[in-house]
C-alpha cells in the first residue's frame, strides 16, 4: 500500500532540493551521513515530542547499521525530515497567523478609536446644544413672565373698560326710560321736581355728548304741556329721540368692542401661561438631557481611554509578532539550506516518497510479526 505522508509538503521539499548544493549529489546516503544529518538537526532545533521516538530510532539505526545496510536508517531519517519540515511549517504558519492577527487588531483598534472619538465629539456637541437650549428656555421663561404680567394688566384694564361701558349704557337707558320718557309723554307743569328731572336729563345728555344747542332749548320744550307743544317743539323732541338712539348705539358698540378686547386679552393671558408652562417643562426636560449627555461624555472618554491604552501596547505586539515570524522563517530557511539540503542532495524528492513507503512497509512487517 502506497500513501503520501501529509507531514511532508512537496513544494517546500522541492524548493530545498533546488537550493541544495550540486556538489553533494554524488554518493549514497550512508548511515554515517544519516547520523551526521540527525545530529545537525538536533543542534539546530528542538525535536517535537511527536517525533522524538522516531528520531531516537533513527539515531539508533544509523549508529548500529551494518556495512551496506543503510536503507532502514535512511528511511527513518526521511520520516524524521518530513515531520521536522512539517513542524517548521507549522511554526512559521502559527507565527504568520499571529502577525496577521496583530495587524487585524491594529485595524480594529483604529476603527474603534475613530468611533470612540466620533462618539465623544457628538456627545460633547449634544451637551453644548442642550445647554444652549436650556439658556434659551430660561430666557423664554423670563420673557413669558413679563408678557404674562403685561397681558394681565391689559386684561384688568379691559375688564374696567367693559364695566365702565356697561355702566354708561345702563345709566343712559335709565335716564331715557325714567327721566326723558315721562317728561316727553306727560304734561310736565312747573315745580322743583320737574326742574330737577330736566337738570338730570341735561347733565346726562351733556356727559354722553348730546348737541349743546339742543340741550339749551330742551328744558323749555319739556316744561310745556303737551297741548302747547308746537311743530318746533316736536322737532326738538325728535332730535332728542335721535340723540338717545345714536348715543345708545355708540355706547353699545363701545361695550361690544371692549368685550371683544377683553376676550382677546384673556386669550393672550392663557396663551402666555401655556407658553410659560411649556418653557418650564422644557427647562426640566433639557436638564435631564444635559445630565444624560454628560454621562455619555464621561462614558465616551473612558471608552476612548481604553482604546488608546490598547493602541499604546499595539506597536510592541506588532513588533514582537513580526520578530517571531522572522525568527521562525529564519530558522526554517536555515534548516532548508542546511540539514534538509544535505539530505536532499542524496535523496531526491521522488526518493523521499520511496523512503516513506519503505518505512510504512517496515512498520507493517513489524505489526505482522
Amino acid at each position: 500500500m502506497r500513501r503520501q505522508t501529509p507531514l511532508m509538503k512537496r513544494p517546500a521539499v522541492a524548493k530545498a532540493a533546488k537550493d541544495a548544493p550540486k556538489a553533494g549529489a554524488k554518493g549514497s546516503l550512508t548511515s554515517r551521513r544519516c547520523l551526521t544529518i540527525l545530529e545537525r538537526v538536533e543542534k539546530m532545533c528542538s525535536i517535537p515530542k511527536d517525533i522524538q521516538k522516531t528520531f531516537r530510532e533513527a539515531k539508533r539505526a544509523a549508529k548500529s547499521a551494518k556495512k551496506g545496510d543503510h536503507e532502514k536508517s535512511a528511511a527513518l531519517l526521511g520520516s524524521v525530515m518530513a515531520k521536522v519540515v512539517n513542524a517548521f511549517e507549522e511554526e512559521q504558519r502559527s507565527a504568520r497567523d499571529g502577525l496577521e492577527k496583530a495587524k487585524e487588531e491594529e485595524k480594529t483598534l483604529s476603527l474603534e478609536q475613530v468611533e470612540a472619538e466620533t462618539q465623544l465629539k457628538n456627545a460633547k456637541q449634544a451637551m453644548q446644544d442642550f445647554k444652549l437650549k436650556l439658556k434659551e428656555s430660561s430666557k423664554s421663561i423670563v420673557a413669558q413672565t413679563k408678557a404674562l404680567a403685561a397681558a394681565s394688566a391689559e386684561r384688568k384694564s379691559a375688564i374696567q373698560d367693559v364695566k365702565l361701558a356697561e355702566k354708561e349704557c345702563q345709566q343712559l337707558q335709565e335716564v331715557q326710560v325714567k327721566t326723558y320718557q315721562p317728561l316727553r309723554e306727560s304734561s310736565a307743569g312747573s315745580g322743583s321736581a320737574i326742574r330737577k328731572q330736566i337738570n338730570m336729563l341735561c347733565k346726562a345728555g351733556q356727559k354722553v355728548g348730546f348737541h349743546q344747542e339742543l340741550l339749551s332749548i330742551a328744558p323749555a320744550v319739556l316744561k310745556k304741556e303737551l297741548t302747547r307743544r308746537q311743530t318746533f317743539d316736536q322737532m326738538v323732541l325728535k332730535s332728542l329721540d335721535s340723540e338717545f338712539s345714536k348715543r345708545s348705539h355708540a355706547l353699545q358698540s363701545k361695550l361690544e368692542d371692549n368685550q371683544q378686547s377683553l376676550t382677546a386679552q384673556e386669550r393672550a393671558v392663557e396663551e402666555t401661561r401655556e407658553a410659560m408652562a411649556l418653557a418650564k417643562e422644557t427647562v426640566k426636560q433639557t436638564g435631564r438631557q444635559i445630565a444624560h449627555a454628560e454621562a455619555l461624555v464621561e462614558s465616551s472618554k473612558q471608552s476612548l481611554s481604553q482604546v488608546k491604552k490598547k493602541a499604546r501596547n499595539l506597536p510592541s505586539m506588532l513588533k514582537q509578532a513580526g520578530r517571531k515570524y522572522e525568527q521562525a522563517s529564519g530558522r526554517y530557511a536555515k534548516f532548508r539550506s542546511g540539514p534538509l539540503a544535505s539530505y536532499l542532495a542524496y535523496r531526491p524528492v521522488r526518493q523521499v516518497e520511496n523512503d516513506e513507503d519503505l518505512e510504512e512497509e517496515d512498520e507493517e512487517a513489524t505489526q505482522r510479526e
